[in-house]
């Protein structure tokens, strides 16, 4: 799959799926986005991100199974509480750790601001905001 770097008037820049970039370009647009760069997903494969979440350290894992119909063509792999992330996981050796306890309310490794809030009604507001 072929991703898009895009950078925004704020000087903040974002990779994107190119077909999702292509699909949104109007509305990119106006957000003062500019295509910068087009590379392969191969390309990411030994690059690091830090989580907007706690500021974690990740790895970036290129996976042929990511499809750009699902959003920007970029997922978090959630290992401890997905089967197919798990086995994403497994193939390139991460961590099974989870921030979602067995009641849907997040952990402490969450941070401090996300601990004990419910994960689908509470959480994402504070999440988008990061």
């Amino acid at each position: 799959m072929n991703y898009t770097i895009i950078e925004c008037e704020n000087n903040e820049q974002y990779v994107v799926a190119t077909q999702f970039y292509i699909k949104h370009k109007p509305i990119l647009k106006k957000l003062a986005a500019k295509s910068q760069m087009r590379v392969l997903g191969s390309f990411f494969g030994e690059m690091q991100a830090q989580s907007p979440v706690n500021s974690k350290t990740l790895r970036v894992c290129y996976d042929k199974e990511i499809r750009p119909s699902f959003g920007s063509g970029i997922n978090s792999v959630c290992p401890g509480h997905f089967v197919d992330d798990l086995k994403i996981a497994q193939d390139f050796g991460l961590d099974r750790e989870g921030y979602v306890d067995e009641k849907g309310l997040l952990t402490e490794e969450a941070g401090e601001d996300l601990k004990g809030k419910n994960v689908l009604r509470d959480a994402s507001a504070i999440l988008i905001e990061k």
